[in-house]
């Protein structure tokens, strides 16, 4: 169970951390994001936070976003049909407490119930959508392609499965190597993310390097 994640930059100076606390069934029960100075970082800056609820079926049906001075201002409601997440519901929360609607997440799944679409949609009745098309070889994704607002590939992921793993009360697939295609015509490159783990196959460390810039980030997990 990851109960801490350490970022890094390619400095290797430690900018933020996320700590993870769980209910005594295991599910998430809340996250604290803490950001620490520029030129210290031993010194917290602020911290935001993440709260959430399950149902009786210990499914997860809110998520409470906080902000640094500890005021709600987002929240996300997960819809499910037997225990298949079918829907993510988006809320702004403004100064007067109103919640207001910014988009939807609706997932499609095959027969081997695996998602094989996302349809993100826009919050001001245009009827276009963000599209994510999930591709799968013998049970595994290899690759998730992004579609903006016209129909246009923004986003290809070329992935290499080996393993599974929980984070987040969610099964997510871990990677050996990950290569992040961004097809912006100007600012479009190629991010490779290496994966270690420990001898328990628990994953431990992320490496982020994009192509032009050579920048890195170091994503370092915290097991219990």
């Amino acid at each position: 169970m990851i109960i801490k994640k350490s970022y890094y930059n390619s400095s290797y100076r430690l900018i933020k951390e996320q700590e993870f606390f769980y209910f005594d069934n295991g599910k998430i029960e809340k996250k604290l994001m803490h950001y620490f100075e520029s030129n210290n970082d031993s010194v917290v800056s602020f911290s935001e936070m993440k709260t959430y609820e399950h149902n009786d079926n210990s499914k997860l049906t809110t998520e409470y976003s906080y902000d640094k001075d500890l005021k709600l201002n987002q929240i996300i409601i997960y819809e499910f049909e037997s225990d298949k997440i079918i829907k993510k519901s988006f809320y702004e929360i403004d100064d007067l407490k109103e919640k207001s609607f910014i988009r939807a997440n609706i997932f499609e799944y095959d027969k081997s119930r695996n998602i094989v679409e996302e349809f993100i949609s826009k919050s001001d009745d245009s009827n276009k959508i963000f599209k994510v098309l999930h591709r799968y070889f013998d049970g595994k994704k290899f690759e998730e392609i992004h579609y903006d607002y016209d129909g246009d590939i923004c986003i290809d992921y070329n992935v290499h499965i080996d393993y599974d793993f929980k984070i987040d009360s969610h099964t997510a697939d871990i990677i050996d190597k990950d290569s992040f295609y961004d097809a912006d015509e100007y600012t479009g490159s190629i991010i490779d993310i290496e994966y270690e783990y420990n001898e328990d196959n628990n994953l431990v460390k992320l490496t982020y390097v994009e192509s032009r810039s050579n920048l890195q980030e170091i994503v370092v997990y915290h097991q219990n």
